[in-house]
């Protein structure tokens, strides 16, 4: 098929465009990529990370109130504020297994299943806590005489629980963390195949680029260059010469 000036040129910029669109595309993919990973670890996993920490500071710093009022150290006026930082454990446990909002945030809910095992378990080591720190708060400042239970036992209840609650809460941080972990390599091996990517892609679409235009320059320019030798020729006085042009456009 033969094409006149006006189409070549637009074959050219059309076929640079399409390679510039290709590299674009090829870009959109790779941040796109990049952007999921990014997205798993600083909005998922991250404030996973945070609702297990927040679970053993709120139980922590109760078990510590709760040691203070037993002892005097502390008003009996804090027990409340004792289990309103009980049930806040509880409210991020729920927020870790079925996915929760509030004032600090949006948290995901986790779906690892040994994670989900694990926080049931924590709600109810969580829920024995706040029973035994009850029961030994009652004891001590609500129950009289007869009705007053064994205190030694009632110690042990409330450190036996503090401690499984310890223990089960470290597992579950432990494996929330290497989920972050593992996003945060994931992330850095995206940006880096990203860059490889868009470097190769840049690299590749600069070069046919190149070619595609040096190919549709020579196309245009060949006959012009053979029209110029056979004019300067003729005004030689040599008009043995023959230009031989089979384009079938403007020049030809």
């Amino acid at each position: 098929m033969k094409l006149n000036l006006k189409a070549k040129l637009l074959s050219g910029f059309i076929g640079i465009s399409i390679i510039i669109l290709i590299a674009g595309i090829l870009s959109i993919i790779t941040i796109d990529s990049l952007f999921d990973s990014s997205h798993e670890v600083g909005v998922i996993h991250a404030p996973q990370v945070d609702a297990i920490m927040e679970i053993k500071l709120s139980v922590t710093t109760a078990h510590l109130w709760i040691e203070e009022i037993m002892s005097g150290t502390e008003s009996q006026e804090a027990m409340p504020k004792t289990v309103k930082l009980i049930d806040d454990a509880t409210w991020y446990a729920n927020a870790l297994e079925n996915g929760g909002k509030n004032e600090v945030g949006y948290f995901y809910a986790v779906d690892d299943k040994l994670i989900i095992e694990k926080l049931k378990t924590l709600k109810e080591n969580i829920a024995a806590f706040k029973d035994s720190a009850q029961k030994r708060y009652n004891n001590k400042y609500i129950l009289k005489g007869k009705n007053k239970l064994n205190d030694n036992l009632l110690d042990k209840q409330f450190d036996s629980s503090f401690e499984k609650f310890v223990t089960l809460a470290d597992d579950i941080e432990t494996i929330i963390q290497d989920d972050m972990d593992n996003g945060v390599k994931q992330m850095i091996k995206s940006a880096k195949t990203s860059k490889t990517i868009l470097v190769t892609a840049t690299i590749i679409s600069f070069i046919l680029a190149v070619l595609l235009g040096l190919f549709i320059a020579g196309r245009i320019t060949k006959p012009i260059l053979k029209s110029v030798e056979f004019a300067q020729s003729v005004s030689r006085g040599d008009l043995t010469q023959k230009i031989n042009v089979n384009s079938q456009d403007e020049i030809g």
